[in-house]
């Protein structure tokens, strides 16, 4: 009897050691299984966090390119409005220049119109003083011909009369001249205006384009 006692003590023994022995495999093989899944989701994180980093990167890259290119299509815009300036302020001192120009051919042809008549009054003053001294020195024979007296005022007041067809038509000539350039001028100013117009829609059509 005590040996059938002792024979069932050994095997719950062995029964216990070898259940002891299965669950430290089992724990170890549990323990195991976290430390597998604990490493593969540290893998997991750090992979997404990479994506995270290069996704991150990647926009930072964009963002710096689009902000570059509105740096550089701001720098453009602004180059050609500088350059638009220039042009309107160099059509301007052209157009002021011209005006100058224009300013002071008037005025020369004014002075030199000036002159001119004065030389013609003064030329006119000379003929009427000779003619005063040739009818002194024959107002004898003048008092004695009436007729001779006569045709000499008919032709006088036919000189007169011819001199100032001259003036007028001079005259209208020349305001037909100044005329005819005030038009032309008037012309070349809407030209100018309409072109200039048109070039600013061209850049404005230009720049929504862009």
């Amino acid at each position: 009897k005590r040996a059938e006692e002792e024979r069932r003590a050994e095997e719950d023994r062995k029964r216990q050691e070898a259940k002891r022995a299965e669950d430290e495999r089992k724990a170890a093989e549990a323990r195991k299984r976290e430390e597998a899944k604990r490493a593969e989701e540290e893998r997991r994180a750090e992979e997404a966090k990479k994506r995270e980093d290069a996704k991150k990167a990647e926009e930072e890259r964009r963002s710096e390119e689009a902000r570059k290119r509105e740096e550089a299509k701001k720098a453009e815009e602004e180059r050609k409005a500088e350059e638009a300036r220039e042009k309107k302020a160099e059509e301007a001192r052209k157009r002021e220049e011209a005006k100058k120009a224009e300013e002071e051919r008037k005025a020369d042809e004014a002075r030199k119109r000036e002159e001119a008549k004065r030389a013609e009054e003064e030329r006119r003053a000379e003929e009427a003083r000779k003619r005063e001294e040739a009818k002194k020195a024959v107002g004898q024979d003048k008092q004695e011909d009436p007729k001779k007296l006569e045709e000499e005022r008919k032709a006088e007041e036919a000189r007169k009369r011819e001199e100032a067809k001259e003036e007028r038509r001079a005259e209208e000539a020349r305001k037909r001249e100044e005329a005819k350039k005030a038009e032309e001028d008037r012309k070349a100013e809407e030209a100018r205006k309409r072109e200039e117009a048109k070039e600013e829609r061209r850049a404005e059509e230009a720049r929504k384009r862009e």
